[in-house]
């Protein structure tokens, strides 16, 4: 189990699952550690496949988690970010696929990140002001209503399942934007990629 971003990063590269420069040196820079104290000296937190539950409901069911870095990067890497990207993200979480966003995108681009539990928000917020993440924003709301529909973006990226896409969304599409995330049914979900080459949403990525 790697115990280090970087002992994290050289088992990515091992399996042939960072395809960009970029993905590697926001590893390196953005600590999942930072984000996930609670593992950090287990070195749990750097475990490929380790997927941490953050919040549960009054039943304990688990409502958010931290998704495990083996598909965090698929999931960026099939959404080909790069520098000077406008970014939006919806289930920003514990923040650390935000802090990897904005260390891609670079100081010219932006990244906005909403997430549904105010507690989780302020966590991340702090934790991305830690890390020093100033072109990332946190919005606490419902990502399908209060992301900023003013702003056109690039990409935007699903790090929540959602069971399915909101038209807003392809509003906030720039065109030939990217939108790439995960819909689910109650017995079924698929991975997607999606291009906007005019005023629809093009798939051209599908994983079951």
């Amino acid at each position: 189990m790697p115990l280090d971003a970087m002992s994290a990063v050289t088992s990515l590269r091992s399996y042939g699952l960072l395809g960009h420069d970029s993905m590697e040196r926001a590893l390196l820079a953005c600590p999942r550690a930072l984000f996930l104290p609670e593992a950090a000296d287990t070195g749990q937190c750097y475990d490929l496949d380790y997927c941490m539950v953050i919040k549960t409901d009054t039943h304990g069911q688990p409502i958010s988690s931290s998704t495990c870095p083996r598909f965090i990067v698929s999931l960026l890497e099939m959404a080909d970010i790069c520098s000077g990207m406008r970014v939006l993200e919806i289930g920003c979480g514990v923040g650390f696929n935000a802090a990897l966003l904005g260390h891609i995108v670079g100081p010219r681009g932006h990244v906005v990140t909403v997430e549904l539990e105010d507690d989780l928000a302020r966590r991340a917020e702090q934790a991305l002001q830690a890390q020093g993440a100033s072109n990332v924003v946190v919005v606490t709301g419902d990502g399908s209503v209060d992301a900023p529909s003013k702003t056109q973006f690039d990409h935007i990226l699903l790090s929540v399942a959602v069971p399915e896409l909101s038209a807003r969304w392809l509003d906030m599409l720039a065109p030939t934007g990217v939108l790439v995330g995960i819909v689910s049914g109650s017995i079924w979900g698929f991975l997607l990629r999606g291009v906007k080459p005019a005023q629809e949403l093009h798939v051209d990525t599908f994983r079951g």
